[in-house]
């Protein structure tokens, strides 16, 4: 067997030094590459999710406005209008000829209570009297009731009284009061 120089075998060590810290550079560097690569992919599949997400919510948010269509151009005939209380009053006072009752309004304001520091905006308040026979007393609730508003009826009272017209023949007459609030836009 031949024997080699010293010299060889410090080069063939440095050498295999050499391969074993390239070795183990080279597998670092790949490592951390790696590393980057998979958190760049997992943010932007990350992304990806979240604006997959805001367009599906987009997309519902809009079906929905798209399917209230009708809905919202028809809320405005559930409000009556600021200063625009002309149009209640003529509607109360239509539900006398139609229901037979003798209807009234005796008082109407734009909801700020007389010693109120602070107004109530946004409902117009009405007292309604209503006087005639128990069945147009209640009708006129009815038709009250089904105004073509989001109004509310509150604090009915129902009274009656006997007329009697000079004969044995005495007749009652009904008489209704009650409070009713529109809602105003």
């Amino acid at each position: 067997m031949k024997h080699r120089s010293p010299i060889v075998h410090i080069y063939m060590l440095v050498s295999a030094v050499v391969v074993i810290v390239a070795a183990i550079g080279l597998y670092d560097f790949m490592y951390h590459l790696t590393g980057s690569m998979t958190d760049a992919a997992t943010s932007s599949r990350e992304e990806v999710i979240v604006q997959n997400q805001d367009q599906s919510e987009a997309d519902v948010i809009t079906s929905l406005y798209r399917s209230t269509a009708v809905d919202r151009s028809s809320i405005h005939g559930l409000f009556i209008r600021t200063g625009d209380a002309v149009t209640l009053i003529k509607a109360i006072e239509s539900v006398g000829t139609v229901s037979g009752a003798s209807v009234k309004i005796s008082s109407i304001s734009d909801g700020q209570a007389e010693n109120s520091v602070e107004p109530v905006t946004g409902q117009i308040n009405a007292v309604v009297s209503v006087d005639g026979s128990w069945s147009a007393l209640i009708r006129s609730l009815k038709l009250l009731e089904a105004l073509p508003y989001q109004s509310s009826i509150g604090h009915v009272s129902i009274g009656t009284s006997v007329v009697s017209g000079g004969k044995a023949d005495s007749q009652r007459k009904w008489q209704m009061t009650l409070d009713l609030v529109a809602p105003t836009l």
